[in-house]
């Protein structure tokens, strides 16, 4: 059965931003789900759609319209220069868990 997962945050300026999702042997590979908002924009969500029940993490890297780029890990908070807040589900940040049982 496939689960989806939605990511949504603000940021300071309009970017394009890619969500990248992977299980403990995916994550960082090349195997890892890439899901993408190529619209500028302020606020973005983005559904990660086709994972099975399990946990994942998770990266955000975004661009601005002048090239300028950043990435925010879940793992390593200060990754994101002005990051003010990360409101995280409990569970821990960088990572999410998906099950069989319907919401």
């Amino acid at each position: 059965m496939s689960r989806h997962c939605r990511i949504q945050f603000v940021t300071d300026v309009a970017t394009e931003a890619e969500l990248y999702v992977g299980t403990e042997t995916t994550f960082d590979t090349s195997d890892e789900f890439v899901f993408t908002d190529n619209e500028f924009s302020h606020r973005h969500s983005i559904v990660g759609s086709g994972l099975t029940s399990g946990t994942w993490f998770f990266r955000i890297e975004f661009t601005g319209p002048n090239g300028r780029a950043g990435v925010f890990r879940g793992d390593s908070p200060g990754a994101a220069s002005k990051v003010a807040a990360v409101h995280q589900p409990p569970g821990g940040g960088g990572s999410f868990t998906t099950s069989n049982v319907p919401d």
